[in-house]
């Protein structure tokens, strides 16, 4: 990794939610960026 003595800033994104009408019985969605 290359450090020119600056802050580099990181944005991680996540994001983990069902679909549908009954969130118990539903599969799982997960996202990560």
């Amino acid at each position: 990794m290359m450090n020119d003595g600056k802050q580099q800033s990181t944005f991680l994104f996540h994001d983990y939610e069902t679909f549908g009408t009954h969130p118990a019985l539903d599969r799982p969605a997960q996202f990560a960026a």
